[in-house]
């Protein structure tokens, strides 16, 4: 996922409440500079959020840490 206005993201997960407390660790840990987070919910095993600007979640080298990289190196399970 390339750097685009209002970037939409969702992970799917059979933990999805634990996708959603990651994400929010990730997005309030000062040590990442990752893309805005902004409407974080669940639907079914979906955690969707948007960036309500300029964002990044995947592949973008240069700009800032990228939260899917830095949520599988925290998440053992699987997801997609």
């Amino acid at each position: 996922m390339g750097l685009s206005w209002d970037s939409h993201a969702e992970v799917i997960s059979l933990e999805p409440e634990k996708i959603k407390q990651l994400i929010e660790e990730i997005d309030n840990d000062d040590n990442y500079d990752t893309s805005l987070i902004r409407d974080l919910r669940i639907e079914d095993n979906s955690v969707f959020f948007n960036s309500g600007g300029y964002g990044c979640y995947g592949y973008n080298e240069g700009y800032g840490d990228l939260l899917f990289k830095i949520l599988l190196e925290r998440y053992e399970g699987a997801c997609a």
